[in-house]
């Protein structure tokens, strides 16, 4: 879904980290739970995410951002309700981020085939729905298929499987469609869906990469990330 239906812009994902901890920080404050400090929120959010994926490297399955949130809020000691808060400003962050892919959605709308959405991503499915209907509120939308919650993925090609059962259709009758050649085309295509990949265009590209390297130095030198 994300870089497909849904596009970022080219700001990387350490950054946005810091974005969603100083809005993170401004919320507790409001709710009377000051206390924690942006940087505080940052630097735990990036070792707490650095171990839930060195847990999935290790065993399997897929990092879930309830997980990290509440591992966060444990390691802070913030009220449990602030898990919830938390979810809401990074949900809300996103939407202010994220532009839609309006020629995709209404080239889908004029096919009228029923679409799916897959991501391989820690947010629930819950979630994804919720920007998919901020985004594309007219999209014929029948499920949506969260990594996080199946603990299957696309870029090991056991999400594939999963939802061709869940909606009793044949492989070959499945159109796939997404940026990454690994996760959206060459797992999509082993499963036996018909694959379409559609990478974000090599300005944003470098763009991007330079951006993110930048940042991991940036944080690196603040003694943040390894």
């Amino acid at each position: 879904m994300f870089d497909t239906l849904l596009w970022r812009g080219t700001r990387p994902e350490f950054v946005r980290f810091g974005d969603v901890s100083v809005l993170q920080s401004r919320a507790l404050v409001a709710r009377g739970w000051g206390g924690a400090s942006a940087l505080a929120l940052l630097r735990t959010r990036l070792a707490v995410t650095r171990q839930a994926y060195q847990r999935v490297r290790a065993e399997g399955g897929e990092v879930c951002f309830r997980q990290i949130l509440e591992n966060l809020c444990q390691d802070l000691a913030l009220p449990a309700d602030a898990v919830d808060l938390f979810e809401q400003v990074e949900l809300d962050y996103e939407k202010t981020v994220l532009r839609p892919n309006r020629a995709l959605a209404l080239l889908l709308q004029r096919l009228a085939v029923p679409v799916v959405v897959t991501s391989d991503t820690p947010l629930a499915a819950a979630r994804i729905a919720e920007l998919m209907r901020c985004f594309h509120p007219d999209l014929p939308l029948q499920g949506v298929f969260a990594s996080c919650q199946e603990q299957a993925t696309k870029r090991d090609g056991s999400l594939y499987p999963r939802l061709c059962r869940h909606f009793d259709v044949d492989p070959g009758a499945v159109v796939h469609v997404g940026d990454n050649p690994l996760a959206d085309g060459k797992m999509a295509a082993a499963n036996g869906l018909a694959a379409k990949v559609i990478p974000r265009i090599l300005p944003w590209r470098l763009v991007h990469g330079w951006r993110a390297g930048r940042a991991r130095r940036r944080l690196r030198g603040q003694g943040l990330i390894p």
